[in-house]
């Protein structure tokens, strides 16, 4: 299973322009929902996932509660995928693998 590095919402621009494909997962902390989508992405390969970067982001936590605010995040789990800095897709809600998949291989 894939490790997944938490960050705080201060280190996505950085990331974003470090690694040219960042997939940002955004949970809470007691979200079912969020770790089943945590868990589809663990278990996914480099080649399926398209040798992108993979962080999360837990909205729960204080410092990142103003990203949420900010970034209008009413439901969780999201997932955003940026390409080469830029927000290219938000997912919203669990997913089985197959679809995952199927959203990172159009825009990565």
């Amino acid at each position: 299973m894939r490790r997944i590095r938490k960050i705080n919402y201060l280190e996505i621009d950085e990331l974003s322009a470090e690694h040219p494909k960042l997939l940002v997962l955004i949970t809470g902390k007691h979200c079912p929902f969020c770790v089943m989508l945590k868990n589809t992405v663990g278990s996914m390969s480099d080649s399926q996932l398209k040798n992108a970067e993979v962080v999360e982001l837990d909205v729960s936590e204080p410092e990142n509660k103003q990203y949420a605010y900010d970034n209008d995040i009413r439901s969780i789990p999201r997932l955003q995928l940026y390409y080469y800095g830029r927000l290219v897709y938000t997912l919203i809600g669990a997913v089985e693998k197959d679809e995952l998949i199927a959203r990172i291989k159009e825009f990565f």
